[in-house]
């Protein structure tokens, strides 16, 4: 199976580096769910693989965002079920948010009527329903 291997993700500060720590590979079995458009996957029938050979398919260059990898098996024939996931997993820095000091930021309290929320450092508003009704919010400590 061939699939893309991220090498570096994006979010609100810029560019993260990050790693490759390996590739697990399962096995289950996926069943219809009569009169429904739905499947499902008994916890019972899924199997991991042995370890898995990874393959780089190309040399990309040092800032590509990804690179192309093909996963495959060594040799096993017997394989359980009718279906197979593989998982990439990867190392990434810690976040900011992780910090202790990130606390205060994450809490979130009910805001009442009586409440100013400030917008931006030389003003505030109320936050109002549509209409002009005040009304309840969600507001950061």
């Amino acid at each position: 199976m061939q699939l893309w291997r991220q090498r570096i993700w994006t979010n609100n500060k810029g560019n993260i580096a990050i790693s490759e720590v390996g590739v697990r590979v399962f096995a289950f079995e996926e069943q219809p769910v009569p009169g429904t458009p739905y499947r499902v996957v008994l916890p019972e029938s899924i199997r991991e693989l042995p370890a898995a050979g990874v393959e780089c398919l190309d040399t990309p260059a040092p800032d590509a965002h990804m690179q192309r990898i093909r996963v495959h098996g060594m040799g096993a024939v017997d394989v359980p079920g009718n279906r197979v996931l593989v998982v990439q997993q990867y190392r990434t820095p810690e976040m900011d948010y992780f910090s202790e000091r990130a606390l205060p930021f994450l809490r979130v309290k009910r805001v009442t009527s009586q409440q100013v929320i400030p917008l931006k450092k030389s003003g505030s508003t109320r936050v109002t329903r549509p209409g002009g009704a005040r009304g309840a919010g969600m507001g950061l400590n």
